[in-house]
């Protein structure tokens, strides 16, 4: 487990925090980094009705899991709690932003 209740850091950062950060204009309209997470979970799951699925996951947003991963980067690098450009968006520390998105998503329970 990456985030623990008991602990108020994670590699330095306040998980809670994290959730504040804020994105830049996306597809979701979402203003920060807890917002974006949860448009995102409502995206995953598909809608079914009595004579089947409505909506297919992410049909509708019409991006994948990957894009959205980049949105956040994009964000991440941004704030500074990650290495890389933004416009282009390369050279992205991937690892360093995969880690901020599970302990944003763990914070998420809070």
């Amino acid at each position: 487990m990456i985030y623990d209740d008991d602990d108020e850091r994670v590699d330095g950062i306040l998980p809670l925090a994290l959730l504040a950060v804020k994105m830049q204009p996306n597809s979701l309209g979402a203003e920060t980094v807890r917002e974006y997470l949860i448009g995102v979970l409502n995206h995953a799951f598909p809608v079914y009705s009595e004579d089947g699925p409505l909506r297919k996951p992410f049909e509708e947003w019409g991006k994948t899991l990957y894009e959205a991963q980049f949105e956040l980067y994009e964000a991440f690098i941004r704030a500074k709690l990650i290495e890389g450009m933004v416009e282009p968006l390369e050279e992205v520390d991937m690892e360093a932003g995969n880690r901020l998105i599970r302990i944003a998503i763990q914070a998420l329970g809070v």
